[in-house]
């Protein structure tokens, strides 16, 4: 007989739709237990959330809809969250440990200098541009572009978060976890 597993199942960022506790047995697979959860939360298009497991307040990873509870390993206790797929954090990409790299953009006329953080592991910090701007698993530029219109509220040029993300990532391959930048628009 299959094992009784307790989560908790939360939408990021979302307090409209409190967490709630729900029950499953190790053999119910993750695509079953997902669409049950989504119409709970009146969640209806499932196509811009991602599944993620949560453990201990860490974001492990995205759950594979193919498994079962079992089969990820999910144990009582465990959160699943759904996440939407352009906030979903750095950790569940890279495993293993993560470095903080902090960018800090110099702007006219806007104070304080906002500042944007990226979690990388080792294998990511030899060629970050690749690995984690131009990846589009990760969507690591499009989540800076989107960061860059919120602070400025106007699109920013292609030309100038080139810039950015190429001076950026050569301070991260020299292993400078902390970097100011002068936005030129």
């Amino acid at each position: 007989m299959d094992q009784i597993i307790k989560v908790i199942c939360a939408v990021q960022d979302d307090a409209t739709k409190p967490p709630f506790a729900e029950e499953a047995r190790g053999d119910v697979s993750i695509a079953e237990f997902q669409e049950a959860s989504a119409l709970r939360f009146g969640l209806r298009d499932l196509a811009i959330y991602k599944f993620v497991l949560e453990r201990n307040g860490c974001y492990l990873r995205i759950l594979d809809n193919t498994k079962t509870f079992e089969s990820e390993q999910i144990q009582s206790g465990d959160r699943l969250i759904f996440c939407r797929f352009e906030h979903l954090p750095d950790s569940v990409f890279f495993p293993g440990d993560l470095v903080m790299y902090t960018l800090t953009l110099l702007i006219p006329n806007i104070s304080p200098n906002p500042q944007y953080f990226i979690y990388l592991n080792e294998p990511c910090e030899r060629n970050p541009e690749a690995v984690y701007f131009a990846n589009p698993i990760t969507n690591g530029r499009l989540k800076f572009d989107n960061f860059l219109k919120d602070k400025l509220q106007q699109q920013v040029s292609v030309a100038a978060i080139d810039r950015l993300i190429e001076e950026w990532c050569k301070e991260i391959e020299l292993g400078h976890p902390a970097t100011t930048l002068r936005l030129k628009r």
